[in-house]
């Protein structure tokens, strides 16, 4: 019998092998809004931070992907503060990704989607991590599977072209 670690893990490879890269170029979608509360209590709005882009990380503590690119995207945060960053964890208890974050320290807001209403039922994440990016309008203008450098040159590019967009 698998480990519930384990199971976790191959469910998500399993997932990856089965979802390809798609840009939201193909067929513009408004970003489904939705409001929760981060671990400080701030709840937090999409259609808020309309007129601004922003980063909609997806993400779990038990996803080694996941973990793996925080530095990054703490990186990005801290140097593009004209960008909006939220961390979306998938946990059934919040007290988790606190203990979690205490150790990671992502240095954006994270929201603990308990209930899934964010990831499944809005966004329809099935594999993490997985990277929204919502334009100034409120479109999603890409959909990123799998770990992403939130440092390299092809990621700043793509912002740097919804910056430039009018």
């Amino acid at each position: 019998m698998l480990s519930k670690r384990l199971y976790q893990i191959v469910l998500l490879f399993l997932i990856l092998a089965f979802t390809s890269n798609v840009s939201a170029a193909d067929a513009p979608t408004e970003a489904p809004d939705f409001s929760a509360p981060d671990l400080s209590g701030t709840v937090r709005t999409l259609s808020a931070y309309r007129g601004r882009i922003v980063i909609l990380n997806f993400w779990a503590t038990w996803c080694p992907e996941c973990i793996r690119e925080i530095p990054s995207l703490n990186a990005f945060a801290e140097t593009n503060k004209d960008v909006v960053v939220l961390g979306i964890a998938s946990e059934r208890n919040p007290e988790t990704v606190r203990n979690f974050r205490a150790g990671s320290n992502p240095n954006y807001p994270v929201i603990v989607d308990t209930t899934g209403d964010v990831f499944v039922k809005k966004y329809l994440v099935r594999a993490l991590p997985n990277t929204v990016i919502v334009d100034r309008k409120g479109f999603i203008a890409e959909r990123l599977f799998g770990a992403e450098n939130f440092q390299s040159k092809s990621f700043q590019e793509k912002i740097q072209r919804l910056r430039d967009a009018k």
